[in-house]
């Protein structure tokens, strides 16, 4: 397993895991596959399901490592992906019978950046619809409280409710045992929305105190149980090198797979 949880919460305000990255040299693998555009792969390979090894067409070497190699004067727009990629990821390895829509395939996509859905079985409808939020950062704080309480908030307002459904609609049309515009119904209610931040932190966070100032205010913009806010983090010493290590390692996994499709 590529990543593991330790819980993290702050009583009735938030509650969620810190990540700790175990095996880096799988997390690269995985992120070869995904910017190669086999996220259905890796997902098999993340429910310990069969998953039959794909040989990737020849043309999308390309593409993969234009998304892993970043632009020298904006490094962030590629970090923010790979963080986006790692945060699908980790979605996948703490979560349990969700759909979760895939991860972008561009860097600095608009709209939320992940959307987890619950659907019940008796019913077929949604009833929970997690929004997600993830930033690669080396100000978490202010991060946090500039971009991504706004988004939840609009979202609690109502003002967004036609992207959501739009969302939510296709994803649910990659299931043939679920009527869309039946089961999307559910995901206006307030008690079926809940949000999730995921976010990088350094030393000025990675403790419970630093928490609790991390995250202060998220029940100001997200009312309600606390189940509807959700938090992660991931502690890393130095953002840009840290990055570049993991992405290099993918980029290694992308010419072990082209050389051997050769």
């Amino acid at each position: 397993m590529p990543i593991t949880f330790n819980n993290i919460d702050n009583e009735d305000h938030w509650f969620g895991y810190d990540w700790n990255i175990e095996d880096k040299d799988m997390l690269a693998r995985h992120l070869a596959r995904v910017a190669l555009g086999q996220y259905r792969h890796v997902a098999k390979i993340l429910a310990a399901t069969q998953a039959a090894d794909v040989i990737p067409f020849a043309s999308a070497y390309e593409g993969a490592r234009s998304l892993l190699i970043s632009k020298q004067a904006e490094p962030w727009h590629r970090d923010g992906w790979v963080f986006q990629v790692i945060s699908w990821i980790a979605a996948h390895l703490s979560s349990t019978g969700e759909l979760i829509a895939p991860p972008h395939m561009q860097h600095a996509d608009k709209g939320f950046d992940g959307l987890h859905l619950h659907i019940d079985k008796t019913t077929g409808k949604v009833c929970k619809a997690m929004l997600c939020e993830d930033k690669a950062t080396t100000n978490s704080r202010n991060k946090v409280q500039s971009q991504v309480w706004p988004e939840f908030a609009s979202f609690e307002a109502g003002l967004r409710d036609h992207e959501l459904v739009s969302r939510v609609t296709s994803l649910l049309e990659t299931r043939p045992d679920v009527d869309p515009d039946d089961a999307v119904v559910g995901v206006l209610w307030d008690d079926a929305r809940s949000y999730r931040v995921a976010v990088t932190i350094g030393d000025e966070h990675n403790s419970e105190e630093g928490l609790k100032r991390l995250f202060r205010g998220y029940n100001d913009n997200v009312d309600g149980n606390v189940e509807r806010r959700r938090a992660e983090t991931l502690y890393v010493k130095d953002l840009r090198v840290w990055m570049n290590c993991v992405v290099d390692k993918a980029l290694t996994v992308l010419d072990e797979l082209e050389g051997a499709d050769v």
